[in-house]
């Protein structure tokens, strides 16, 4: 597939995205990476294999102006002349089927816009996985004001991409996920459109394996719904410039899986510092108020949360925004979602 177009600084793909191609059709092509990982340790146990390495976390760039922005720390992972429709699970694939990811106990794949994002550099990542060790997988949410705000991931959406509650509701649907998801609170170590950023191979494997599944069973959704999952999407969270709603989707799906099939994993969320620093006193005391609600299973505490929230929001975000997405974004049963 030749590579679409772009803007010198991250503008979208000018062709029309397509459902990524199953797990055996796809190939690494140019995500052979390049550099040297902070943490290598060892040389190869054998000669064409990849070094024996703890942890190796890959660094995507699509612009020739992104490597230099790239952390050291990382190995690079040259995407300019690759076009992949749907990078979350794509790119994941190539590298565990690739020799560079051999030998490792944990490896991930990241933005150019990791630091950006998280606040962390790739020695503030290696210092938390070592003073936490034992999960299989680490994730994080770049947005924990979020968590104060909305009662779900799914919630948050809505507001970036108008009409994707509806969306989410039908591919959950048609995925035989419980829809209900998109409408319970849950708490903010299970909330977030994370960011997977280390994870041992057994873990990808069977958490690419369930993305595939529900994107096979996606393609039953009407050809309208299809057309929205591949529009562009509105998120800042896109591993490349050029991803879909259904993206965001995919980036949505990490609580079901750990409570359905990866039940047996161990997840650990990493806390941003830096993020977690920035939030005013009304944010913290709201997502306070929510854990706390979820905890006790409190529906009036929860309401009063309701409450507060809307308050802050028609004060933080103005009349119009609160006019457009409020309604929305409260559904009128209050329920909790159970967590992994």
């Amino acid at each position: 597939m030749a590579s679409p177009k772009r803007s010198k600084r991250g503008g979208r793909a000018t062709t029309t995205p397509q459902l990524p191609p199953p797990a055996a059709d796809v190939r690494p092509g140019t995500t052979q990476p390049t550099g040297r990982v902070a943490d290598a340790t060892t040389p190869a146990a054998a000669a064409g294999t990849s070094a024996v390495t703890p942890v190796r976390v890959f660094q995507v760039f699509q612009e020739s102006w992104q490597r230099d922005l790239l952390d050291p720390g990382f190995t690079a992972m040259d995407q300019t002349r690759q076009a992949a429709d749907l990078p979350e699970l794509t790119l994941p694939q190539a590298l565990l089927e690739h020799e560079a990811t051999r030998g490792t106990a944990l490896w991930g794949v990241v933005s150019w816009r990791f630091t950006e994002l998280t606040g962390m550099t790739a020695a503030d990542l290696q210092r938390h996985l070592q003073g936490q060790p034992g999960a299989d997988v680490y994730h994080c949410n770049p947005h924990p004001g979020d968590e104060a705000l909305f009662h779900n991931a799914w919630q948050q959406g809505e507001t970036v991409q108008p009409g994707f509650l509806g969306l989410a509701r039908s591919a959950l649907e048609a995925a035989q996920l419980d829809p209900q998801e998109t409408t319970g609170i849950d708490p903010a170590p299970a909330q977030g459109a994370g960011l997977i950023v280390a994870a041992s191979p057994a873990f990808w494997a069977a958490y690419l394996a369930y993305l595939q599944t529900f994107i096979r069973q996606t393609r039953q959704l009407n050809k309208d719904q299809r057309q929205q999952l591949l529009a562009p999407a509105k998120d800042d969270l896109a591993l490349l410039n050029n991803g879909s709603v259904l993206g965001m989707l995919v980036r949505r799906l990490l609580p079901a899986f750990l409570k359905g099939p990866g039940q047996h994993f161990k997840a650990q969320k990493i806390v941003l510092a830096q993020k977690d620093q920035a939030l005013n006193v009304h944010q913290q005391l709201l997502r306070e108020m929510k854990d706390t609600a979820h905890r006790s299973q409190s529906s009036w505490l929860a309401a009063c949360w309701v409450n507060y929230r809307n308050l802050y929001l028609n004060q933080s975000k103005g009349k119009a925004w609160c006019q457009q997405h409020l309604r929305n974004i409260t559904p009128s049963d209050l329920h909790f979602n159970r967590t992994s």
